[in-house]
């Protein structure tokens, strides 16, 4: 049975995938979330690579072969229901450990670098504030601390907490944030949810690096009329380091 790859087109790594995949003499195809594809399920394996901007949007059912294999960022509630209907091996890249951390390791230098620009004061001299303690939230400890001295980590949980604290960073739990959330001047989230419920007040000239998904701890229509500067860095990896962000991907695709 062949393999048919089919990629998201509007994903930066999947130009170099499909290059990859190529030359190993795979057969590849732009996925096209409107198109009413006709599948040979008989003599063909689909299996499909889609990016982080499908985490809050549902391709069309005639999209997916059945019996196929999605790998996936995120989805929405509803197309995974689609995909268990058409009998799919759905699976999600994040729940991947080895990925994970490696993704995580990328992503955090990628936030180095917009911490870096378009700065008035060095890292060295700015509070960093860390927003959340998981694969993530320990991958941007690692890569902050040597250039950032004045860094803390907020968190739910206190044995997250003694661990960062462990690795050098000051801590904060996330419920007494509010009152103290102002002394920052770069605040890195990774939490998806609604973590301030009241209006806050931010430094100044404070920056905010979104890196979570979908669901934010801040209102940004609020904070634009403050103009407090923020980036939502969605598939930051991809936008970065594409190359490595694509080995990467691709060593979990062949896995399948």
């Amino acid at each position: 049975m062949n393999n048919i790859y089919i990629l998201d087109a509007l994903d930066e790594r999947n130009a170099i995938i499909k290059d990859e995949l190529t030359r190993m003499g795979c057969t590849v195809y732009e996925f096209l979330p409107d198109l009413l594809p006709v599948f040979d399920t008989e003599n063909c394996r689909y299996i499909y690579i889609l990016s982080p901007r499908f985490s809050d949007t549902s391709p069309c059912a005639t999209t997916f072969a059945p019996n196929s294999t999605v790998l996936y960022f995120n989805l929405p509630s509803n197309t995974l229901t689609l995909l268990d209907a058409l009998k799919c091996k759905a699976v999600q890249l994040t729940k991947i450990e080895a990925f994970t951390y490696a993704n995580s390791r990328l992503t955090a230098e990628g936030a180095l670098l917009y911490a870096l620009n378009e700065n008035v004061l060095s890292l060295a001299e700015q509070n960093c504030l860390i927003l959340g303690f998981g694969h993530l939230g320990k991958a941007l400890l690692s890569v902050f601390k040597p250039h950032c001295p004045n860094i803390t980590v907020a968190a739910r949980a206190d044995a997250q907490l003694a661990e960062a604290e462990f690795l050098g960073a000051d801590t904060i739990l996330i419920n007494d944030l509010a009152e103290k959330i102002g002394s920052f001047d770069i605040i890195i989230n990774t939490i998806p949810a609604h973590i301030f419920k009241k209006p806050i007040n931010l430094a100044k000239n404070c920056r905010i690096l979104e890196l979570a998904s979908n669901i934010y701890p801040f209102d940004y229509d609020e904070l634009k009329k403050q103009n407090i500067k923020f980036h939502i860095l969605k598939a930051l990896p991809s936008k970065t380091f594409k190359l490595s962000a694509a080995r990467l991907l691709l060593k979990q695709i062949l896995l399948f």
